[in-house]
Formats: structure tokens, sequence, C-alpha cells
């Protein structure tokens, strides 16, 4: 079996797909380019496989940015294409995007991302969540607040991944409260668990001492457990660090 690669063009983005096998490399080939925008600025930020054999692209598209998904069969054939525009639900909705996605068992698709929310001189950032059904159908489309309380202000869902039967979303948050200036501010680890019908089950906000980086990385194991990576600093006691290799 030779080793295959299909090659996704996004505007001027491309994502490699290749099947692992142990053959030479000299047996590399691209089986196919698929153009999924032209002539439209594109960045793609995740990739996932539809439970059928295609795929769901996620990211944001447009020099004014909107949120962007498009799904693909195995053939390539886009099967849909979602955008969630500037402006386009209320005028007061600035820069949205989709950062990850993830497949329910009825091959519908949870996208994932966040979004500005400008309120005079101040701006919100508040999580996107749409769940899309395998026909291109929205089932729902929603901004999300931690517990739907907005004393979090800034708000980003970073990674989706299925989980159980459902999807397990990662993001962070930061409340924001009291009269002097500056305010009062908290960050946390936000996730959220949504059942097979993409609703939310339950919420968990994770305290920590040092500020929550952004969600890099996300796994499910064999065992149910969920293994997440991210980028916030977390200084050890110097007693400790001898132990570092």
């Amino acid at each position: 079996m030779s080793r295959r690669i299909s090659v996704y063009v996004v505007g001027m983005m491309v994502a490699l797909l290749v099947s692992a096998c142990n053959a030479a490399t000299d047996h590399i080939q691209i089986t196919r380019e698929i153009f999924l925008e032209n002539g439209i600025p594109a960045q793609p930020s995740a990739l996932v496989q539809t439970l059928d054999g295609g795929y769901v692209v996620v990211g944001h598209i447009g020099s004014v940015k909107s949120a962007w998904a498009t799904r693909v069969d195995r053939d390539g054939k886009v099967q849909w294409r979602h955008l969630v525009p500037t402006g386009s639900s209320r005028d007061d909705i600035q820069k949205p995007e989709y950062t990850s996605a993830a497949m329910l068992p009825d091959d519908s698709a949870i996208l994932c991302g966040s979004e500005e929310i400008v309120e005079g001189t101040n701006s919100n950032i508040v999580g996107l969540l749409t769940h899309i059904d395998k026909a291109g159908h929205v089932i729902s489309e929603n901004l999300i607040y931690p517990n739907a309380d907005k004393k979090y202000r800034l708000n980003y869902l970073d990674r989706c991944i299925s989980f159980g039967d459902g999807v397990a979303l990662f993001g962070r948050t930061t409340a924001v409260w009291g009269d002097t200036i500056p305010r009062n501010s908290k960050q946390f680890g936000w996730v959220v668990a949504l059942d097979a019908q993409g609703k939310i089950k339950w919420e968990k906000l994770m305290s920590d001492p040092e500020p929550a980086g952004k969600i890099e990385s996300l796994l499910s194991t064999s065992n149910h457990e969920l293994v997440v990576a991210n980028n916030g600093p977390r200084p050890m006691p110097a007693t400790d660090r001898k132990s570092v290799v």
C-alpha cells in the first residue's frame, strides 16, 4: 500500500492528511486537491473526520472576519458551508471565529469558538457554540457565558472533542466585578459537557493561582479520561526545580 496524501486547499491555506503505513517515501502520492474557497482569504483552525469518512474544516474567513465551517464527503465534495459574519445577527457582534469542532453519534457537528460583543466603549468576548446536522441545517447557534453569568467578560472556547456519547468543550474565562479602577478580576479554566443532542449537561470552572492559558491540545484516552495541554505559566518551587529534566 502506498502512503496517500489528500490536500485540501482553503484559500491560500493547505492541510495535509496522511494515511500511515510502512511504505517507502518514494511511494507517497497526492491523491487529490480540493479547493474549498477560491479568492477569499481563509484561515482553518481545526479539522475533524466525520463518521461517514468525510471532514469538517473550521476557522475564519474574509478580510472582515467571519466564523467559517465547511463539510466535505469522503470524495471531497462539499456538502455544506456555514458562515457567521460580523454583524450577522446583531450589529454589535465583531470578529467571530471557530477554533475547533467535534462529531456527535448522529454524525452532526459541534462547532465552537468565540466572538466579540461591542457595547459602547466596552467589549466582551463570548463563547460561540453551533450545532449543525449532517445535511447542513443549523440545529442551534448560541452565544454562551459560563453558567449563563455575564460577569465573565472574556470567554474563549479553545477546543472541543468527542467524549462518551457527547462532546467536551475546553476554554478559559475571566470574571470581572466591583466598581474600583482597575476592577477586580480572576481567570478560570472553563469546561463544558454536551450530551448526545448537543445540549449542555454541566459546566465547571477551574481556578488556578496562575492565569489560565489557551488550550493548545486535547485528547480523550481509552479509559475515558481527558488530557489537556495549555500554555499557562506554572512556576515550580525552587526545591523541585532540580528534578525537572
